[in-house]
């Protein structure tokens, strides 16, 4: 606080200052007193000028105490009415006595001795439409800038809300991610359950640890590559001790983009959808590859299958499931563009889906910007 109110005291002092040297200059031309009178001129006009300069925080707190409004004018008006009285009578009042107490520094020139002689009455009916312009100089900067501060108030409060509100969105967006995934390991599990015992004891295992290691990262929107591939493994696992051989994961990444951030839980609702329409109705099971690359400042996260394809790429990203359509959210409400989900059909068989997120170092905030197959 002490900063900025040192701005503007600095600030209005040089504009007082500045007014000052106008009118100095001003009254040397007028007059084409080039020799010592300057002086004297320049040393009265910074008094005339700071002794009204003196009033302005006065002003102000009459400005900030009437703020304009549709129907607050009747009382702004009888505020700055007042105000005005007040302003030229202080002035007036205050300007003999000092104008007095400094004369032994600079003599006064015919003029203004003239005016000092006829006392505080003589001051205000000579010097009071010209304060008057003063006083109404000063409301309107006031004004303005107290409109200025409240605007940019506005806009950030607004930007705020704004931001909470996006938060509270992907936060509902990935909260709503937890229990289909768990619903659907656990469907998973319980299918083994009677066909294979040791298998089930295993995907319980492993279900554990993919659980500790989502409460770790329940917090974060974004996580490393690395943990998100991380996590995506022991999901792969359950899913392998449930298909056994007819399940093929692959993949393909850059090392380069391990640190990139990526948001939390973003892969592994992927995967299962290709698992789930694309796989798990073969006999034959398929194969899955995750790759990712960075370019040009993108990251670019691919999960390909060779299973049955898209039924309708549009139902798949504007479904009203939790796989695709939800990561298409999430991806809009976190970094803006429609375009950072892709997904289409692979003309040799199977399906694509390609995510396209911007690289960001830790700490930068981020952007703010279905039923399968």
């Amino acid at each position: 606080m002490a900063r900025p109110r040192a701005r503007a005291f600095i600030l209005v002092w040089g504009v007082w200052t500045l007014l000052a040297l106008l009118w100095t200059g001003r009254e040397i031309l007028l007059r084409g007193e080039f020799g010592t009178e300057w002086k004297r001129s320049l040393f009265w006009n910074l008094f005339n000028w700071y002794v009204l300069g003196s009033l302005t925080p006065l002003v102000i707190l009459l400005t900030r105490s009437a703020r304009l409004g549709l129907h607050s004018w009747p009382r702004v008006l009888a505020v700055h009415l007042a105000g005005l009285c007040l302003f030229t009578g202080i002035a007036a009042g205050a300007y003999v006595p000092l104008a007095r107490l400094v004369a032994h520094l600079v003599d006064f020139d015919k003029a203004m001795a003239a005016l000092i002689s006829g006392g505080t009455a003589k001051v205000i009916l000579v010097t009071g439409p010209f304060d008057a312009i003063i006083y109404a100089a000063i409301v309107s900067a006031a004004y303005a800038v107290d409109y200025s501060r409240r605007y940019r108030e506005r806009e950030l409060l607004a930007s705020q809300l704004e931001a909470q509100l996006a938060q509270a969105q992907l936060q509902a967006l990935k909260t709503q991610l937890h229990p289909h995934f768990l619903f659907n390991a656990l469907n998973a599990i319980s299918a083994l359950v009677q066909k294979d015992s040791d298998a089930a004891d295993r995907m319980i295992a492993r279900l554990a640890d993919l659980l500790r290691h989502t409460l770790r990262t329940n917090g974060n929107q974004e996580v490393t590559l690395q943990s998100e591939l991380a996590l995506l493994e022991k999901y792969v696992e359950i899913q392998k001790a449930r298909f056994q051989d007819r399940l093929d994961v692959n993949y393909s990444v850059d090392p380069n983009t391990l640190d990139v951030l990526v948001p939390n839980l973003i892969l592994q609702p992927i995967v299962e959808n290709a698992i789930r329409h694309g796989i798990s109705d073969s006999p034959t099971g398929g194969q899955i590859e995750i790759r990712a690359s960075r370019s040009a400042g993108s990251l670019t996260v691919e999960v390909v299958d060779n299973g049955c394809g898209f039924r309708s790429v549009e139902d798949a990203l504007h479904g009203e499931g939790v796989g695709l359509a939800n990561t298409r959210v999430r991806l809009q409400r976190l970094y803006g563009g429609d375009d950072r989900l892709i997904v289409k059909n692979d003309p040799a068989g199977g399906a694509v889906v390609r995510l396209s997120i911007p690289i960001r170092e830790r700490g930068e905030p981020v952007g703010t910007g279905g039923p399968g197959r």
